[in-house]
């Protein structure tokens, strides 16, 4: 369930550039159903792909890392036409220390897009941040003074923001919860008596769904996952099922790394991951594009035989 941990003491170069390829308009061009690689990243500089998401046609966030020579934070844009970088604060293109990203990226709106990164401030100390973009400009705020770690978000506004982490990282297990609420003004500390939430599906600000580990087993070796929601008053702790699989979307689609699977209108379809010429693909962090019949992910290119490593951002034309 952890996404993405890296601890280091380096250097955030800034100023990075990232060699896009995007495919022709003529590639994507509505035929028949299916996925497509949509912007191919260079190896020049690679990119490691973090997370995408979307609140509309015209409105979707990528973030990643350029690892090399050290690792730098990266933001694009999708406008509904082309992705385009989106500068980044000093505060995040010129760090040394340890850092960390454990969370995605969320997006309501062109106006509304958060990221949750940890990074140093003082003698290496790690503290857990908010990065907001405003539509013109990313503002950063603190959103606690101790190394707390964001697992998960959920994003209703610029003034409404929940964030759900752990005050403890010990991989691959989860410590007491942390979670926190943003009102536009200050972040103030919410206590979820049930468990910790580490994934999140915000519904809407008095229906949140998480799953996480229950608090009678934080501290244990052997952690039992439960579901847990908020209802705009209160913590529950719904029974789970033996197996379960919810959708609020009449399709739903999922990768298990080559092969992308897609439940629509009552039946599965498989297809393998879109991959250029002498490379095999593979996709990861599917989002659905509200309001659409399309998808974004991120996905990579591997070398059949020689060459290095690729990244691409891979798209499903409905």
């Amino acid at each position: 369930m952890r996404r993405k941990v890296n601890w280091a003491a380096t250097v955030l170069a800034a100023g990075a550039v990232i060699a896009a390829t995007a495919v022709p308009s003529a590639a994507l061009a509505k035929t028949v159903p299916g996925w497509r690689i949509n912007t191919v990243f260079g190896q020049a500089h690679r990119l490691d792909l973090q997370a995408v998401a979307a609140s509309g046609a015209d409105n979707a966030w990528l973030l990643g890392l350029v690892p090399n020579p050290e690792p730098t934070f990266v933001t694009e844009r999708w406008n509904g036409r082309r992705w385009a970088s989106v500068a980044l604060p000093v505060r995040l293109t010129n760090v040394i220390g340890p850092w960390e990203l454990d969370s995605n990226v969320y997006t309501t709106s062109p106006k509304n897009t958060w990221f949750f990164p940890v990074l140093p401030k003082k003698e290496l100390v790690a503290n857990q941040y908010a990065v907001h973009w405003n539509g013109a400009a990313w503002t950063i705020s603190k959103v606690t003074s101790s190394p707390d770690t964001v697992l998960d978000a959920a994003v209703f506004g610029s003034k409404n923001v929940w964030t759900f982490g752990t005050a403890v990282v010990s991989l691959p297990d989860y410590g007491p919860a942390v979670v926190r609420h943003w009102n536009g003004r200050t972040w103030q500390k919410v206590s979820v008596p049930v468990g910790t939430p580490v994934t999140v599906d915000g519904v809407s600000p008095d229906d949140i769904w998480t799953l996480g580990v229950s608090k009678a087993t934080v501290d244990s070796l052997h952690q039992n996952t439960i579901a847990m929601h908020w209802d705009g008053r209160s913590w529950s702790s719904p029974r789970l099922p033996t197996f379960w699989m919810t959708t609020t979307d009449p399709a739903l689609a999922h990768s298990n790394g080559s092969v992308i699977i897609d439940f629509r209108n009552g039946r599965f379809t498989t297809q393998r991951a879109p991959a250029q010429a002498g490379y095999a693909g593979s996709a990861s962090g599917i989002v659905r594009v509200p309001g659409t019949g399309s998808y974004w992910a991120t996905g990579m290119l591997t070398p059949l035989k020689s060459g290095g490593f690729k990244t691409d951002i891979l798209r499903y034309i409905p």
